[in-house]
């Protein structure tokens, strides 16, 4: 009887094959199986956009947990090197990683693939002209390119001038090809500006010329067409001049623009829309700030070189929050740089030591001079032991107290992040307004 049933995943009804494909690898499965068929497209259509709604409220509710995965890499030559000021995008299943520096300035122009479907990090190995290594600089995904412009980098001799770069590369993600567009008219080296894609062309905004020497200028460039357009706009009616801003398309059209430097002291907490016209060959830009509601949700946020992106009606924000270690801790390893708080304690701690080798001195210059207490062998014997107790327990103490900081370090934090999140959903009015803050779990 069993063997006559066909054994047809077709004959499963669509609620036993939703739990089925529920299963499967969002980056990698879903694009492969939804080809099958129709009733395979529908179904996984209608899985894909309760995820992304769900996905969506998770993040209006703080609904979200981090997970480290374990680099697998480490101390091979497929290890990614720490570093920071670099670009990231998102295209088809993979974030591609381009660049950045190091703590001491070095800087790269080597480019990886973390492979969301397997967790896996793998060096692109492209041929092409490579970008020079650098950092700060812009990156953004157009369909299968990668459209890298800018950035700077440490020169190796403390007599030249810091690098800023105004070279254009795109990085063909099938070809695995790098190439530089050369063009004629376009902005000068700058670094720390901000780019987004609006339609067929690239907008890009601010940016340092020099250090701390930044500016508000906006322009255009046309990916088909491979030359760049020069924004006009009222400087009155105009955001101040910046860097590290965030930038995001909201549509083909008009962008979002928030937060930002100006120097030393200026940091901004501001926000602006920006909408494109055309007027014959010309192309002007009207800025228009937003009314910021809520502003103390956001207060501790800084709102430069910050972390985020747009998650349907609403921008997300992850702030690092600093690791709860002991101040105490901390000052004692590091007497160096203690607090003014503690410093008083520090100083107490190493007092001691301090009055223990001067009376072990004082009793040693004692004996030799003849002056002072008269003590007996045995008493000086018993002294001696006693200072090196004292001075053991001491080592004791400040190896616990290494241990405790370095599992504290290493053991995960409870709520280490927190995530921000402004709704822009009333942005056609003329605001925007800031969530109260959800602390994110790992």
């Amino acid at each position: 009887m069993l063997d006559k049933v066909p054994y047809d995943i077709s004959i499963l009804p669509d609620e036993i094959l939703e739990l089925i494909f529920e299963k499967l690898c969002v980056y990698r499965d879903y694009p492969n199986c939804s080809l099958v068929c129709s009733r395979w497209h529908r179904l996984f259509s209608g899985i894909a956009n309760r995820r992304s709604k769900s996905f969506r409220r998770a993040i209006q509710d703080g609904r979200v947990r981090w997970t480290r995965l374990p680099n697998k890499n480490i101390g091979t030559r497929l290890s990614f090197t720490n570093r920071y000021s670099h670009n990231a995008c998102y295209v088809d299943g993979s974030i591609y990683v381009f660049g950045g520096c190091t703590a001491n300035l070095t800087s790269f122009n080597d480019l990886w693939r973390f492979d969301l479907s397997n967790r896996q990090w793998n060096r692109v190995m492209a041929n092409g002209t490579y970008p020079s290594p650098k950092s700060l600089s812009s990156m953004v995904a157009y369909r299968n390119q990668l459209i890298l412009f800018g950035g700077w980098s440490q020169p190796r001799s403390i007599n030249l001038h810091q690098a800023f770069f105004h070279q254009l590369h795109i990085y063909d993600i099938h070809s695995s090809n790098w190439s530089v567009v050369n063009t004629a008219f376009g902005p000068e080296a700058k670094a720390g500006h901000s780019a987004c894609v609006l339609g067929d062309k690239m907008l890009l905004f601010g940016g340092s010329h020099s250090l701390w020497h930044s500016c508000n200028e906006l322009w255009l460039f046309d990916i088909k067409r491979k030359s760049w357009l020069a924004v006009n706009f009222s400087k009155a009616d105009a955001p101040q001049p910046r860097f590290g801003a965030f930038l995001c398309a909201l549509s083909d059209c008009q962008a979002l623009m928030m937060g930002g430097c100006g120097g030393a002291n200026q940091k901004f907490h501001d926000c602006w829309v920006v909408t494109l016209q055309s007027q014959g060959h010309d192309l002007t830009a009207i800025w228009t700030q937003m009314e910021v509601n809520h502003t103390q949700c956001s207060s501790k946020l800084s709102l430069w070189s910050l972390n985020a992106c747009k998650v349907g009606d609403s921008i997300t924000v992850v702030s690092k929050v600093s690791h709860p270690v002991d101040a105490e801790i901390l000052a004692r390893i590091s007497p160096r740089s203690k607090p003014a708080s503690i410093a008083a304690n520090s100083f107490s701690a190493s007092s001691d030591d301090d009055d223990s080798l001067s009376q072990t001195e004082r009793l040693e210059s004692s004996d030799r001079s003849g002056r002072g207490v008269r003590q007996t062998p045995q008493m000086r014997r018993e002294r001696r032991l006693e200072l090196l107790k004292k001075f053991e327990d001491k080592l004791k103490e400040r190896n616990n107290l290494r241990a405790v900081a370095n599992v504290r370090q290493n053991a995960p934090l409870k709520n280490p992040m927190f995530l921000h999140t402004l709704d822009i959903s009333n942005i056609d009015s003329g605001y925007v307004t800031w969530t109260p803050p959800n602390t994110l779990e790992t």
